[in-house]
């Protein structure tokens, strides 16, 4: 892990060969073999990013590692210390922090939102002001908010959309 500098006589460098011949003089004198350490080039992931932050249930997400010193091989991914596989497809509505791992080095996450449904409401005809989504399970043991529900804002052609990670069973679109 060391590689041969030189002979020195203090801070005076005698030579850079492996190889000094020296003849010694009458008093004491002090020669020294200097080495440094080897810059070792570590391994690390340079950047981690998943083609999609935002998908609906049963998409698929192929995530981009960049690393160095290291081969790709040995990224491995994971949710939690759950091994997942590239590209990934969900099982289940939720927010993931997927982490990309490489031994020796700190991981690098993205967080990956997974929506299992995605409800739509057209305001043509009842030109609303405001549009909340109130929605609920069938125990009414789950709902999204209170009443009225959550706001929808930032329309397509006056149709508001609503992505939940939740699968409801019901819900009622309402002006507050």
């Amino acid at each position: 892990g060391y590689e041969f500098v030189g002979w020195y006589d203090g801070t005076t460098e005698l030579s850079t060969d492996i190889t000094y011949s020296y003849t010694a003089p009458n008093e004491a004198k002090t020669i020294s073999a200097k080495f440094r350490k080897l810059a070792v080039a570590e391994p690390r992931i340079v950047s981690f990013s998943a083609s999609a932050t935002e998908i609906d249930l049963g998409q698929s997400v192929t995530f981009d590692v960049e690393v160095e010193n290291a081969e790709l091989n040995d990224v491995v991914f994971k949710i939690g210390e759950e091994v997942i596989s590239n590209p990934w497809k969900t099982a289940e509505g939720g927010v993931y922090t997927i982490t990309a791992n490489l031994e020796g080095t700190t991981p690098k996450s993205v967080v990956v939102t997974v929506y299992a449904a995605t409800v739509f409401f057209d305001n043509t005809n009842s030109e609303w002001a405001e549009i909340y989504a109130y929605c609920w399970d069938e125990g009414a043991t789950i709902k999204n908010a209170d009443w009225p529900g959550i706001q929808l804002v930032d329309p397509v052609d006056n149709l508001y959309a609503y992505k939940t990670i939740q699968p409801y069973d019901s819900i009622i679109f309402n002006h507050g």
